[in-house]
């Protein structure tokens, strides 16, 4: 009968489904109470408009952004009335991904103790908890490294077709994703090679395989690598690193910078895992597991070209690079606890703590989070995500304001043309038809506004604004409300468009509703 075995089989796996809960409940509980980030505002209103708006399916591309998880967002925020909510479940849903993928990796070619603790230190773990539960690409990444790995794994003990497809398929979809997925190409070839030359220079089939894998990753991208966008914009990544003429330049001082900067985010954002993680790859390559010396020598050559082509090292760029720390941290332990059990408990059990307790501050508290970080490390992000323009406090109270002014009637939210906080906020909140309408209103984009006395509407006209960034519409402005982010570094100033009016009248009402 189907019920005994599934029964059964959930008897089998009870601990791994057990950890998946205990994921889940960690990873959506409070989701929406960090506000929106500036990226993830961005990022939402492409994805709303890139697929309900016709012609703008590879509207990312614009600032050289690949689209497929645009696309998955905008799905996701068709289903779900809250975006910030249906975003972050899709990072959820992606890091629930990653952590199968550490399970396996570990099932496979470690054991199930390992997998155990290993995914439990992923899942507790405050810098993969934070990516995991944001709107934005990094725990794709992330999924994408771990499975790419996996296969790969799989493909350098039996190099057969069928494990060269997935990683091409894996490799090409992180590709679509984002252009650091680069790097994971570039550990997959040079691991590649290398391993042909040491085990596999009479197989044919091994170099092969890998050139099948790399024409997945082509069809797979052909659609954005036909896009003529895709290419005049590709040069946009540029700002995240450094172009070959630097590279030539060998500069030894960026790469220090990089190299201590890594080392200052991996201690201080997955605490003390990332100095077992240092131990485990140590005792991992003295061992005899060729399988587990790959995995060890794929996060070695991954870290390898972070820190040479990055133009700066930040807690985001190198997330989706550092899951593998969760297993070698479980290795070290449990190799550790062969000898000297009583010291591999007291390590681990003070590992877990010091984790989680940061990890439920994190969730429950995210100020107080940002606050007590930002003592210890100038990677906190406290600036990005609480006191700067960039941060998401303050969108909450215009939501209000403009939900009050609209009970009874229809009314417009203006903001300048940009991108970020708050104006894709304000468009990512009201996408959808109802009593607020977003419009972009710019003065200094649109110069013929300037000629105008006055602007007049069917509908009250609020504007939002970034700071005092009023798009030089300062004349048609009263000052309704200033909306401080916390220590005062920043505000959203909500402005009401004058309604008495004499003069040259420019008119914003439903048939010019899109004035931009």
């Amino acid at each position: 009968m189907f019920h005994f075995y599934l029964i059964d089989k959930m008897n089998e796996h009870k601990y791994i489904i057990l950890i998946f809960i205990f994921y889940f409940t960690l990873r959506l509980i409070n989701l929406t109470t960090l506000p929106i980030f500036n990226d993830e505002a961005i990022y939402l209103d492409w994805g709303w408009r890139m697929t309900h708006v016709p012609g703008n399916l590879y509207f990312s591309l614009y600032d050289g952004k690949q689209p497929l998880l645009m696309w998955i967002f905008g799905i996701f925020e068709s289903f779900l009335p809250d975006p910030l909510f249906a975003g972050r479940l899709v990072s959820v849903l992606a890091g629930s991904i990653a952590l199968l993928g550490i399970y396996r990796i570990c099932i496979q070619f470690f054991n199930k103790k390992i997998a155990y603790l290993a995914t439990i230190f992923y899942i507790i773990t405050p810098l993969f908890s934070f990516y995991d539960r944001q709107a934005l690409m990094e725990s794709s990444i992330s999924a994408v490294n771990i499975w790419s790995c996996y296969f790969f794994l799989r493909f350098s003990g039996t190099p057969i077709k069928k494990y060269a497809i997935w990683i091409g398929a894996i490799l090409g979809i992180g590709f679509f994703i984002k252009s650091s997925s680069l790097i994971l190409i570039f550990t997959y070839l040079i691991l590649g090679v290398v391993i042909f030359l040491i085990h596999f220079k009479t197989n044919k089939m091994y170099i092969k395989n890998i050139l099948v894998a790399i024409l997945v990753i082509l069809m797979i991208n052909m659609l954005l690598l036909i896009n003529p966008s895709f290419w005049n914009t590709f040069y946009l990544n540029n700002r995240y690193s450094m172009s070959i003429t630097e590279l030539l330049s060998l500069p030894l001082l960026k790469w220090l910078n990089n190299t201590v900067s890594f080392l200052e985010i991996s201690l201080w954002h997955t605490t003390l895992l990332s100095i077992l993680a240092v131990l485990g790859v140590v005792s991992t390559l003295k061992g005899s597991n060729r399988q587990s010396k790959y995995l060890a020598s794929w996060m070695v050559i991954t870290f390898l070209l972070l820190f040479l082509l990055a133009n700066t090292i930040l807690p985001r760029y190198v997330v989706s690079f550092l899951p593998f720390i969760s297993i070698f941290s479980a290795h070290f332990i449990y190799v550790v606890s062969a000898r000297l059990q009583k010291i591999a408990f007291f390590v681990c059990c003070f590992a877990i703590l010091t984790s989680f307790s940061l990890l439920i501050v994190q969730i429950f508290s995210p100020l107080n989070y940002f606050s007590q970080l930002s003592k210890v490390t100038k990677f906190s992000q406290r600036s990005d995500y609480v006191t700067a323009w960039t941060s998401g406090y303050g969108i909450e109270n215009v939501r209000k304001f403009l939900s009050n002014e609209s009970k009874n009637t229809r009314i417009i939210a203006a903001v300048r043309i940009d991108a970020g906080n708050p104006e894709s906020s304000v468009f990512t909140y009201y996408a959808r038809p109802q009593n607020i309408i977003p419009i972009y209103l710019d003065g200094n984009i649109n110069r013929e506004i300037e000629g105008f006395d006055c602007i007049k509407s069917s509908f009250p006209i609020y504007f939002i604004s970034r700071d005092e960034q009023l798009a030089n519409l300062n004349k048609f402005l009263t000052l309704i409300k200033k909306i401080n982010k916390p220590e005062k570094k920043s505000f959203i100033g909500i402005y009401k468009v004058n309604s008495t009016c004499k003069g040259k009248i420019l008119i914003v009402d439903e048939s010019s509703l899109n004035i931009n």
